[in-house]
């Protein structure tokens, strides 16, 4: 009955929530309502992925697809999901629901769901394979993506879900050369392990983001590519992020490592970890900026730019110290 409900207001209230890219990200808001409960009184693992059928929906239905769905009469069919389970939800606590659209192939479109606490802790995260059926069949997307009149790139699929696509272990990326280094420390891709309070209490107090609130440090941590660094307790000790479209640019942004854990080569490995993933290498373009440790990334191979003639900017140097505190800092 509570799922009726959620979807009933989610759908009378679709036309509140502005209209979408189809490469955009689908953001609900929700809370645990005793109905979501199991025995061990936290949200049941199954109440997930009825949740992520509202997404996926409010995703289809705030862009194009949704309209050329209705038009031909396809049905979308879920063919697998993948879910990991990171942090409970708590009775009444409140949450969100992040969906984009991953990438596809000639057969399938990939969706990456994940559900965010109120500090952008992540909570759990799933992959969900999906095609369109017609009266005729399988509709194949190159047909989908003709109607809704995407011009845009193709989604190069990251590598872990193209290893489930093939029917392996969907599990991401891991770094073995470094999980088990001799001073202790460890470099991670897994975005579950990403401690957003560690992070948030160093970039408030960086000479690029003074006082930037913890829910905007949140989201962007959602919505890049990072690594991070961790001590032999499991404390995170740094960290870095890649602002990407996946497919052809992306900018590093926000490395660091707390001031006594310095000295130990944790920065060039975090920056090379990124560096060396699949989708990164096939980027045309990378950029940062820096104020001081040019020579730390020299060395792997970054260069200044040789021509800035046709680069141009909006900074806004000042925007978080102007920000409310109440604002979720």
């Amino acid at each position: 009955m509570v799922l009726f409900f959620r979807t009933l207001w989610k759908g009378l209230t679709l036309w509140l929530r502005p209209r979408m890219e189809p490469l955009g990200t689908s953001i609900l808001h929700f809370r645990v309502w005793p109905n979501d409960l199991d025995v061990n009184v936290h949200m049941n693992n199954g109440r997930f992925l009825s949740i992520m059928d509202l997404g996926r929906f409010d995703l289809s239905f705030r862009t194009k697809l949704g309209r050329v769905m209705l038009r031909n009469r396809w049905q979308p069919l879920v063919g697998g999901i993948t879910m990991r389970y990171r942090r409970s939800l708590a009775p009444f606590e409140p949450f969100e629901l992040h969906t984009r659209l991953l990438g596809w192939d000639e057969k399938w479109v990939f969706l990456e769901q994940r559900f965010l606490k109120r500090g952008g802790d992540l909570a759990a995260e799933g992959v969900v394979k999906a095609l369109f059926r017609g009266k005729e069949g399988n509709v194949p997307v190159a047909e989908v993506l003709r109607q809704m009149g995407y011009e845009g790139p193709q989604l190069e699929l990251p590598e872990y879900v193209r290893r489930w696509a093939e029917g392996g272990a969907p599990t991401r990326p891991t770094i073995p050369g470094l999980t088990a280094r001799p001073d202790g420390y460890r470099i991670s891709l897994d975005p579950g392990e990403l401690q957003v309070d560690v992070i948030h209490g160093y970039l408030t107090r960086s000479y690029w983001s003074p006082g930037i609130p913890r829910k905007v440090v949140a989201q962007a941590v959602s919505h890049s590519l990072c690594v991070g660094a961790y001590a032999s307790d499991g404390t995170q000790v740094g960290f870095a992020r890649l602002a990407t479209d996946h497919t052809t640019f992306g900018y590093l942004a926000d490395v660091f490592v707390l001031e006594e854990h310095r000295g130990r080569g944790l920065s060039k490995a975090m920056v090379r970890t990124l560096m060396d993933l699949p989708e990164v290498k096939g980027m045309r373009r990378l950029m940062l900026a820096t104020r001081d440790a040019h020579g730390l990334y020299a060395k792997l191979g970054w260069s200044p730019v040789t021509d800035p003639s046709p680069l141009m900017q909006i900074q806004r140097k000042d925007l978080y110290r102007t920000e409310d505190p109440s604002s979720g800092s």
